[in-house]
């Protein structure tokens, strides 16, 4: 038994990926049910964010005598937006899952 094959001619080649491809399923990552666990992922994960960094930042007990200009909102807007980034990341990380697969 040969170790080295015999080399495929153009129409096999085309035979076997035309197969290969037919079999493969297609990406969940374009698919509607996709991203729409996308969105209600990231939407979660930015309100927890949100409320969760201006809590830790300001102390909840604390908004009413800071009042709101006391907030930093810089912070506040770029830990938000870092957490809905990375869970936008996780979703098409695990794309099958996020789509219901």
């Amino acid at each position: 038994m040969s170790l080295i094959s015999e080399p495929e001619t153009h129409g096999e080649h085309v035979e076997r990926t035309t197969k290969l491809a037919a079999e493969q399923k297609p990406s969940a990552l374009w698919s509607v049910p996709f991203w729409r666990g996308t969105g209600e992922r990231a939407i979660k994960t930015a309100a927890q964010a949100f409320v969760a960094t201006l809590t830790v930042s300001t102390g909840a007990e604390l908004i009413p005598a800071v009042g709101v200009e006391g907030i930093s909102w810089l912070a506040v807007g770029s830990v938000t937006a870092v957490a809905t980034i990375l869970s936008v990341g996780t979703s098409i990380g695990n794309a099958d899952f996020t789509a219901g697969r």
